[in-house]
């Protein structure tokens, strides 16, 4: 497999254990519980490729869920970096015609 399929397999694995772990403390909001899926989001970007796209939207769905998340709960720099990313990752769709 290539290193991105790998890298999704990680994050994919990581987010639903870590999103298991919330629902079972009833804690999934917390500040460790956003920091642990910043860290994660942050090691697992895919590549800004046209024929990425799809992987691109979905990194954009989950960085936009946490920059909310980081938000609701007075995470600001968290919040700031999530929107610098989505920004990022909006600009480089809309350039290629892949934004909607």
């Amino acid at each position: 497999m290539n290193f991105f399929a790998h890298s999704l397999m990680l994050f994919s694995i990581l987010f639903v254990s870590l999103q298991t772990a919330g629902m079972e403390n009833n804690n999934s909001n917390t500040v460790p519980m956003i920091e642990r899926r910043f860290i994660v989001l942050n090691h697992i970007e895919p590549r800004f490729i046209p024929a990425n796209s799809i992987a691109l939207k979905n990194h954009l769905a989950l960085c936009r869920q946490l920059q909310i998340d980081a938000r609701n709960q007075c995470y600001s720099t968290i919040a700031w970096s999530m929107n610098k990313k989505i920004g990022q990752i909006t600009n480089f769709l809309k350039r290629q015609h892949l934004y909607y």
